[in-house]
């Protein structure tokens, strides 16, 4: 096989900090996908290799596929996958270790992990550019992210806690209202929405919506 796309070696530091992103639900990966067609689709890196090649490709040393969600990546509308112009590539032992920093991560109660897939997440053009520049900002929404995939839901009535706390077990929209420490412009709040189908999670101002 001509080996086009390379297969890294990775440090043990930084496959303990994917797995710390996997659980986090910052990752999308190949293992969510079992049709090499639809893999070809999601990863466009692949669409550079002939079918014999994707196929030598994936039956070589790859343990998975992977890439960070990031704000600006497209999403099929019809299948709900993601679509990315870039690919990061683990090999067979790697993925092992990985699995075994997941295991453990798993174990450890001390970890922050979600209680719900959070999906894609994005955020308003808005929000991004805000963070971007202002780092205070940046760790105000960081937090918030945190809190709303503990389950807690920030400044709400106990209504739609309530709401959203049935919504955990029955699968509906997640909603979550947090209280800035100064205003910018006419919001003095931060929402982060998950949808009901766990596709996304979205970071926006009330006035954006």
């Amino acid at each position: 096989m001509v080996a086009k796309i390379p297969i890294p070696k990775r440090s043990d530091e930084e496959i303990k900090k994917l797995a710390e992103e996997f659980l986090a639900g910052r990752i999308f990966t190949s293992t969510y996908v079992t049709d090499p067609n639809q893999l070809v689709v999601i990863f466009r890196p692949l669409a550079q290799l002939n079918q014999e090649e994707l196929v030598d490709f994936l039956n070589s040393d790859v343990g998975f596929l992977f890439e960070h969600f990031d704000p600006a990546r497209h999403v099929n509308k019809d299948t709900m996958l993601p679509l990315f112009d870039t690919m990061q590539v683990m090999s067979v032992p790697d993925a092992i270790k990985m699995a075994g920093y997941v295991a453990d991560l798993l174990r450890d109660k001390t970890v922050i992990r979600p209680r719900f897939p959070l999906g894609q997440i994005v955020m308003t053009a808005t929000v991004a550019n805000i963070i971007a520049d202002d780092t205070g900002f940046a760790a105000f929404s960081a937090a918030c992210m945190k809190r709303h995939m503990t389950g807690d839901w920030g400044e709400m009535s106990q209504e739609d806690i309530d709401r959203n706390n049935e919504a955990l077990v029955h699968g509906s929209r997640l909603f979550s209202s947090y209280k800035m420490p100064k205003p910018i412009e006419r919001d003095d709040k931060l929402w982060i929405i998950t949808e009901a189908d766990r596709s996304s999670t979205t970071i926006l101002f009330p006035s954006e919506y």
